[in-house]
């Protein structure tokens, strides 16, 4: 059953004036909370579902568009911080590897012939690994 005009109109201004807070909410929200915390990404999705709801049942193109444009700033920021993420992972293999190999060439430099291998945590050590192969 569709929604008669003029109840339509009511709900349109009520929504807007509903959205004053929720636009002042989305100006402060940057300021006051670190860009990528949780309670960042839900407040604004949070108004996301809100603006893409009144844009849906009310037809209200001005919801839409204020949807979409949250939509795009949160994307933004969501590939901000992934790109972020990327440099400091990239940083910390860059620093794991210079370690690595300051423990290669220490390990060489007190003459030991082969490189060192891998082993992990409780498993046995290639010397053991092969006194054990022969008594089956």
């Amino acid at each position: 059953m569709p929604v008669p005009p003029i109840i339509e109109a009511m709900l349109r201004t009520h929504y807007r004036l509903l959205r004053v807070p929720l636009e002042l909410l989305e100006q402060h929200l940057p300021r006051d909370l670190e860009q990528g915390s949780p309670v960042h990404s839900a407040c604004r999705q949070i108004l996301i579902i809100c603006d893409r709801t009144a844009a849906h049942v009310l037809h209200d193109e001005s919801a839409a568009r204020a949807a979409d444009r949250l939509e795009h700033h949160r994307t933004a920021e969501r590939h901000a911080h992934t790109r972020q993420q990327c440099d400091r992972d990239r940083q910390d293999a860059a620093v794991l590897d210079r370690h690595r190999r300051r423990f290669v060439d220490r390990h060489y430099r007190s003459g030991h012939t082969s490189p060192p291998g891998p082993t992990p945590t409780g498993s046995p050590t290639t010397a053991e690994n092969s006194d054990n192969t022969g008594e089956m």
